[in-house]
């Protein structure tokens, strides 16, 4: 650390030049700083080396020495980064004046020294245990406000404002081996805060962290910080202080407190949060004789300087009257006559927006602020009056009008038309709707409306006529809707029935006619079926047969399609004959007069597609198809099957496609 003594020095010819005297240590950095504020020039007078030169705020440094030494901008302050026994020396800055006279002050830089006298220049002392203890500590190049203290640990133990400090104790068993170290200070915390950004105006919403440096680096106690704004401590004792998304209470002045052992020392900033106007709407009641009306644009946002725009007048009904240029401070002075009260025109909301260039969360720049000017006086009357009638009632709707600036009531007038007095009805302000009742029905009525307050009534509004309404005609009307809602009722019930009948019948219908079409035994169907079912009765012979795989190539072309034709014989007793294409007779069999029978006639119809099975060419194992297995040959339909009989006859009534295609049907 660096201590400091001053001596002066006059020297003949010149301006007397005070020598000050600092003391450091090797290792340490140590600043010397000129006690005039614009020094020209530092130099070392033992090797008469520069330094540095500063002319009109540029530093020009001695490029050998520049890894040692750092000149502030101003000059005024040299530091040695880590001084070193060739350090040792006095140091001269020299200031200029217009009347050619030169300012010198000089620095004796000397390295300092600590004894503690017990320890007899060793690094240890001896003592038993119980025995009793004194550390005494000797500063040598300290001066008058130089703290000399003892620590252990890093815990200060005992401090003194002088060159010597005195620590006593009784030896214990803890106090083996334990480091007792005594320094000296008698530099306070160089303070400087510094921000996060820089300078430290955010926008609200947005970050700023401020860190409090001790620019003398002075380690050897550590310091303790402490931080205020406005005048208030903050909970905080560390170098550094954040904000997350600051807000506008964030604005302030903030202090950094830092102490060491030689005393404390401070730094001021100014932290500053933009946003944007908060505006404050307010109402304001004027009398009718209270002369002109000032308004003033209420708002609030940092920076504080503001821009106006026009100002625009709305009825309460939100209805806009006119546009008004007002102040560039926001003053607006309603236009107004000396010889004239203020008129009830004047009522009404003033809006009027401002920006001062700082977007709000939204992006918005400009923010809308809303006066509204109430001038007491009589209300308005009721606007957008409806009636609706019945037997002997009559319900009122209508819109309030302006109250003058107090609390108002409506007032419902009404009377028969025949008569000459009216009767009135009192409604409150919350209300917009009234239903007056006890009326005589088939009776033309008129009703009118006016608001009243502590000022007087509006003017009434116009009359309206309404007619209640007869009893036959409301008893005409219940009826003609009862019969309405009956009719269709019953035009409901009876469609549902209709349709219920309709699908009842058809689902009969396909009943009979899957009856009749089973009764015939039509030969149609048998076509699809397979040898078993057609030789029911002969299980025997087809149990005899190995079952094959029977090969299909589905790829080539099918038979041309069959359109099937048929038609009901008359009833009687009808014969048919079937030939096959050689002219074989194929089946004779005579009809009964108990039955119906069906004549099929095959009428060839061109296929146009082709079928096919995918996958035959591209076969997997989940699809497997042999080709060469055959099917058993049928038995030939002219051979006789004595397993099977039908009606007596022998004759196999199986037959494929390709012969009934050659069939000739004729009717005996």
């Amino acid at each position: 650390m660096v201590s400091y003594k001053q001596n002066f020095v006059y020297l003949l010819g010149i301006l007397t030049s005070p020598v000050i005297e600092q003391f450091t240590d090797i290792g340490k950095m140590i600043q010397l700083t000129c006690p005039d504020k614009k020094p020209d020039t530092w130099q070392k007078l033992e090797s008469e080396d520069i330094l540095a030169s500063c002319e009109h705020g540029n530093v020009m440094f001695n490029t050998s020495i520049l890894h040692k030494i750092h000149i502030t901008k101003d000059c005024q302050n040299l530091t040695i980064k880590v001084f070193k026994k060739e350090d040792i020396g006095i140091y001269r800055c020299y200031i200029s004046s217009l009347d050619a006279a030169v300012q010198m002050y000089d620095f004796d830089i000397n390295i300092r020294s600590i004894t503690i006298v017990e320890a007899n220049h060793s690094s240890n002392i001896k003592r038993k245990e119980g025995e009793y203890v004194k550390l005494t500590c000797l500063l040598h190049g300290g001066q008058p406000d130089t703290v000399v203290y003892w620590t252990v640990g890093g815990t200060i133990l005992m401090t003194n404002k002088s060159a010597y400090v005195t620590y006593q104790f009784t030896a214990m068993s803890t106090d083996h081996l334990k480091q007792f170290v005594c320094n000296a200070n008698s530099i306070k915390p160089c303070v400087t805060i510094a921000s996060h950004p820089n300078p430290p105006t955010v926008r609200k919403g947005h970050n700023i962290t401020l860190f409090c440096q001790d620019g003398c680096a002075n380690d050897e106690v550590t310091n303790n910080f402490s931080w205020t704004q406005n005048g208030r401590l903050i909970n905080n004792n560390t170098n550094m202080l954040q904000f997350i998304r600051a807000h506008s209470y964030v604005t302030g002045e903030y202090i950094c407190i830092v102490k060491n052992i030689a005393g404390e020392n401070f730094d001021v900033v100014n932290v500053t949060v933009t946003y944007s106007p908060v505006v404050q709407n307010y109402n304001v009641t004027f009398k009718t004789n209270g002369g002109p009306i000032t308004l003033k644009y209420e708002a609030k946002g940092v920076p504080n300087k503001y821009k106006f725009s026009g100002w625009r007048h709305f009825t309460h009904n939100d209805q806009l009257v006119r546009t008004i240029q007002g102040y560039k401070n926001g003053t607006l002075i309603l236009p107004h006559h000396a010889d004239q009260e203020l008129t009830y025109e004047n009522s009404g909301i003033y809006i009027c927006n401002v920006t001062n260039g700082i977007p709000d969360e939204d992006g918005q720049l400009w923010k809308a602020g809303k006066v509204v000017v109430i001038i007491e006086g009589k209300p308005e009357k009721p606007t957008n009056i409806r009636c609706q009638s019945t037997t002997n009632q009559i319900h009122v709707e209508f819109h309030p009008g302006f109250d003058g600036g107090s609390s108002q009531k409506f007032i419902i007038e009404y009377r028969k038309a025949s008569s000459l007095a009216w009767m009135w009805l009192e409604i409150e302000e919350s209300f917009n709707h009234y239903c007056i009742k006890n009326l005589e029905p088939s009776t033309k009525y008129e009703l009118r409306m006016y608001a009243r307050n502590k000022q007087g009534n509006s003017t009434f509004t116009d009359v309206c006529i309404i007619f209640s309404k007869d009893e036959m005609s409301s008893s005409g009307t219940k009826y003609i809707g009862f019969v309405l809602l009956f009719t269709i009722t019953v035009c409901i019930l009876f469609t549902w029935w209709r349709l219920r009948k309709a699908k009842r019948h058809d689902s009969q219908r396909s009943r009979e006619n899957e009856q009749q079409i089973q009764g015939l035994g039509v030969i149609v169907n048998n076509l699809y079926g397979s040898a078993a079912d057609i030789h029911g009765s002969s299980s025997s012979a087809s149990a005899g047969r190995t079952d094959v795989y029977s090969s299909i190539d589905r790829r080539k072309e099918n038979l041309d399609k069959q359109e099937v034709t048929y038609k009901i014989a008359e009833q009687g007793k009808k014969q048919f004959q079937l030939t096959d294409r050689k002219g074989r007779k194929r089946h004779t069999e005579s009809g009964s007069s108990k039955l119906n029978y069906i004549n099929v006639v095959f009428e060839p119809k061109p296929h146009i597609g082709t079928f096919y099975i995918h996958g035959a060419d591209n076969r997997t194992p989940y699809a497997d198809i042999d080709f060469s297995a055959k099917a058993e040959p049928l038995s030939s339909s002219d051979e006789n099957d004595e397993s099977s009989t039908c009606g007596g006859n022998n004759v196999d009534d199986f037959v494929s496609l390709e012969d009934v295609q050659q069939w000739n049907i004729t009717e005996d």
